[in-house]
């Protein structure tokens, strides 16, 4: 009765639904949102930002003022938003 279990777990974990691998991005005011948002070339806008994040992927916020003109929706679920370690908090004006 264990192996069917296990067996069951492993297809799952497998197609992605188990562990969700998320990619690593990053924001600061002083990016561009044409870059691939990574730790070197971060974005630019909360916006755009928020918008890019896919299941699982974690968005760290670097220190700056964050001016959004529109409503922040996270359209997929489990992600993660952070501030960047040993960085002031960022802060999000509007």
């Amino acid at each position: 009765m264990k192996a069917p279990i296990l067996a069951l777990l492993v297809l799952i974990a497998l197609n992605g639904h188990l562990f969700a691998a998320g990619k690593d991005h990053h924001v600061s005011p002083q990016g561009r949102d044409e870059g691939p948002g990574n730790a070197t070339a971060p974005w630019r806008t909360l916006e755009h930002s928020v918008a890019a994040l896919a299941e699982g992927d974690t968005l760290t916020i670097h220190a700056g003022t964050y001016k959004p003109t529109a409503q922040l929706n996270v359209a997929s679920p489990n992600v993660t938003l952070k501030g960047a370690a040993g960085e002031p908090l960022p802060l999000i004006d509007g």
